[in-house]
């Protein structure tokens, strides 16, 4: 079976561009940041489960890093793709990782080993220009830390969680209350399908947020 490995890394992107002529094709879709190594993304581990079932033995990506940002990860994961005999055909290049006689191919290694490394100095690039923007807008007086944008007093804060201050006064562990009232908003959060996300919609919680609500309770 072949299949359509899909990254987007927000919910707000589009991923239309990148399911053209996938028909007879299982799709598998992430919206998360390439930064997440592949094996611990939602859609990215069902991939590589039907993988080891022998169910797919073709992954087609529109490019690159749609595995990933960093270049150790997409290297990996080639590397996982070899050892199962699965062919990777990158769209944009127009290149299969296995030759007629699924073994690696030798134009794939050099040419996805440069594509690895550009996609990580891109990353980086980023990063510092990140940075370097920060740095500007604290030196104009602008810049507000991202803690401290839209605070929220802690009165309002037990307000709004209060089903969760509900549950911790009761000495509920922390898996439990996290599983009946909120979720943890973070990389398993991102992972999940739309349908799943629809059923947290509303009801997203930050580690730090929990923490504080935990140690406003306790207090």
């Amino acid at each position: 079976m072949k299949a359509i490995y899909i990254r987007v890394s927000t919910a707000e992107q589009n991923t239309d561009r990148q399911k053209i002529n996938t028909e007879d094709c299982k799709i598998y879709e992430d919206k998360i940041s390439g930064i997440i190594p592949f094996n611990e993304r939602l859609q990215a581990k069902k991939l590589i489960k039907d993988i080891s079932n022998g169910l797919v033995d073709e992954v087609e990506v529109s490019n690159l890093n749609r595995l990933g940002r960093n270049m150790k990860d997409i290297i990996s994961t080639i590397d996982f793709f070899n050892e199962k005999k699965v062919n990777l055909f990158v769209k944009d290049l127009n290149i299969n990782s296995l030759d007629g006689e699924r073994k690696q191919s030798q134009a794939f290694f050099l040419l996805s080993s440069i594509m690895a490394t550009v996609s990580e100095m891109q990353r980086n690039e980023i990063k510092e220009n990140t940075r370097q923007g920060i740095e500007i807008a604290k030196k104009k007086g602008v810049y507000q830390a991202r803690a401290t944008r839209g605070a929220v007093s802690d009165e309002k804060l037990l307000e709004k969680y209060k089903s969760v201050v509900k549950d911790i006064k009761k000495g509920n562990a922390t898996a439990q209350i996290l599983k009946t009232n909120f979720i943890i908003y973070d990389k398993d959060y991102l992972a999940l399908s739309e349908d799943e996300k629809k059923r947290f919609k509303g009801k997203t919680i930050s580690r730090n947020t929990y923490k504080k609500i935990k140690t406003l309770v306790n207090h």
